[in-house]
């Protein structure tokens, strides 16, 4: 038996023979090498294989951006409950300039010798303080619109020389839509002599002999997102003396959607006298301050002028 040509065996080339007919048609044949044949092979598995794997990857990133959406829907649900729900948040992130002024002017300060005798000295007035908290906050009574998705809580009421703020919190249970509308104040003032006048806010809004508004287009406008922390300034008639009673607090929604009004008790007493002390007290203290002053301007003129000679 001749020996076989291995080099010759393994150097040849191989073909692979593709024959195919359609019909009755004749056959026909493609032929390829078998090195083309493998290159194409692997070729269509890698492109099968890549197809497959990207619609995993595919599948698999679309659920996990749903259950990323579902997460922080669900986390900005979680946080609104706790802000609409909980008493004092934004307070305490976004504390108002004005509640920081009176708070400070309600805080004890010390107080130079002089401005305390002239206290001492002076007639203490019969009507009490600058500043009142309404402590009566489970008392307001409230007329809530079904269709209102907005809502008054934490008023406060904090009195001044002649006015008196009406401090409240407005939430927007629909953080979605913005809520606009108009909004104003009406209270009930009893005069000494028995007389009941109301004071309202603006000033332009005209009221019913049964204090209800005539024109609540008058109003201011608002429009909050989900909260917003707003107050009304109510400025007495001069020299009155009497008693704020209660205040009202309504709005409505633009075109009338809705309509809900807050009645907050105040019962405040205010006295021209008192006022006047008030006044006297800090006439007093400011000449007693002036003086000190001069005289230590004084004494440092006098030290100067040891000092030259």
């Amino acid at each position: 038996m001749a020996p076989r040509n291995w080099k010759s065996f393994f150097s040849a080339q191989r073909h692979v023979n593709l024959i195919y007919f359609v019909d009755a048609a004749k056959t026909k044949t493609v032929r390829v090498t078998l090195r083309t044949a493998s290159i194409m092979a692997i070729a269509s598995g890698v492109v099968v294989i890549w197809g497959l794997a990207s619609g995993v990857l595919l599948v698999r990133l679309e659920a996990k951006q749903s259950d990323l959406r579902a997460e922080l829907s669900t986390s900005r649900a979680v946080i609104f409950e706790y802000q609409t729900l909980h008493d004092g948040v934004f307070e305490r992130a976004y504390p108002e300039v004005k509640d920081r002024k009176f708070a400070a002017a309600s805080s004890p300060a010390v107080k130079p010798a002089a401005s305390v005798e002239s206290e001492k000295a002076a007639p203490k007035a019969t009507e009490a303080p600058v500043m009142t908290d309404t402590p009566e906050k489970a008392k307001m009574a409230s007329r809530e619109d079904p269709k209102s998705p907005v809502s008054l809580s934490n008023p406060s009421v904090i009195r001044r020389d002649g006015v008196f703020e009406v401090f409240f919190d407005l939430r927007n249970s629909d953080s979605s839509k913005k809520a606009e509308g108009f909004i104003w104040g009406i209270a009930a003032v009893e005069r000494q002599s028995g007389e009941r006048i109301s004071i309202t806010v603006p000033k332009a809004l005209t009221v019913s002999v049964t204090g209800d508004p005539l024109n609540t287009e008058h109003g201011q406008r608002f429009g909050i997102r989900r909260y917003a922390r707003r107050s009304f300034v109510f400025s007495l008639p001069p020299r009155f003396e009497g008693r704020v009673l209660t205040v009202d607090i309504a709005f409505s929604g633009q075109a009338g959607k809705y309509r809900s009004s807050y009645t907050i008790p105040v019962n405040m007493r205010f006295s021209h006298l008192a006022s006047n002390a008030q006044s006297q007290d800090n006439k007093a203290a400011k000449e007693s301050r002036q003086a000190s002053e001069d005289a230590v301007s004084g004494g440092e003129a006098s030290e100067s002028n040891d000092d030259e000679g």
